[in-house]
């Protein structure tokens, strides 16, 4: 899981408070395993309750909402602009494969030899 929750990690107009159903984490006062709604986990952003107090707890999982096939969430500006026009805009693949996110983030393709290797770039990082 690492920081993602603790740190409402998010990109492109997109957090994952938006997807979080809620946290299993240790009380590290207690020493008690509780299930965290999403609602009480102070997610806001860049920030959660964990992070406001980094002693209170380790989250060991999450659970998370999500549903296949959903459309992908194009609230960015530079990220409609450049997906303006296309047919395809909608689609999780074509956001992916965008650009403008290609040019900024790590994208793992195992559908590219070259991008198959943890920790390689795909191809679209190099189409500059």
């Amino acid at each position: 899981m690492g920081p993602t929750p603790i740190q409402n990690v998010g990109a492109y107009g997109q957090e994952v408070a938006d997807t979080i159903r809620s946290l299993r984490v240790l009380d590290r006062r207690t020493l008690e395993v509780r299930e965290l709604p999403a609602a009480e986990c102070g997610l806001s952003y860049r920030n959660s309750i964990f992070r406001r107090d980094p002693g209170q707890a380790i989250v060991l999982s999450a659970s998370f909402a999500l549903r296949p096939g959903a459309q992908p969430v194009v609230a960015y500006r530079e990220l409609a602009e450049a997906l303006a026009g296309r047919d395809d805009r909608r689609c999780q693949r074509c956001v992916r494969r965008c650009s403008i996110c290609g040019a900024r983030i790590m994208v793992h393709d195992t559908n590219d030899p070259t991008g198959a290797a943890p920790g390689r770039f795909s191809p679209i990082h190099r189409r500059r």
